[in-house]
């Protein structure tokens, strides 16, 4: 029970990103598939209280090439990413969008569905003002023009970025 307080507080604030990275479930719900894969992977005990081991989550799950980070820079509160622009399989597309998530420790999110393409290599976000601690980010790579059919195709495997 205590495992599944921690998992959903966790991602009580990202159901919109849930929705878009796990759609592509044959047998449950994007956010029971989510549940299922941080239950299995993303928590652990430490004392006697379960957490969320940030690098294990992943956010999404599909087909699309995952991003390839070259760099990453964090100026104040702006961060730059540098990926690797190739299409290293035939899913990619130039055309992908690069997606990033933004979870502080005291719960407050931001999603940004898209900082550019596959192809620019690069984009830019800000953490907002209104994070007050830490936060955790993720990058995947999502192609909302595809077919609903091909729904696996629409997504990246997600990508921890860090702590910031």
């Amino acid at each position: 029970r205590d495992k599944m307080i921690a998992v959903n507080s966790f991602i009580r604030g990202i159901k919109s990103v849930i929705a878009v990275g796990y759609q592509d479930s044959d047998k449950l719900s994007p956010y029971n598939e989510c549940v299922s894969e941080l239950l299995k992977s993303a928590v652990v005990l430490r004392g006697e209280e379960y957490f969320i081991n940030h690098p294990l989550v992943k956010i999404s799950r599909g087909s699309l090439p995952a991003p390839e980070i070259d760099s990453i820079t964090k100026n104040g509160n702006s961060i730059e990413l540098k990926w690797n622009p190739s299409i290293s399989n035939r899913n990619g597309r130039k055309n992908d969008e690069a997606c990033v998530l933004l979870c502080s420790d005291s719960g407050e999110t931001k999603f940004f569905d898209s900082i550019g393409f596959r192809s620019d290599g690069s984009g830019e976000l800000s953490i907002p003002d209104r994070f007050k601690s830490k936060c955790h980010a993720w990058m995947f790579f999502s192609n909302p023009k595809l077919h609903t059919y091909e729904s696996k195709k629409k997504v990246s495997n997600s990508l921890y970025l860090g702590e910031f």
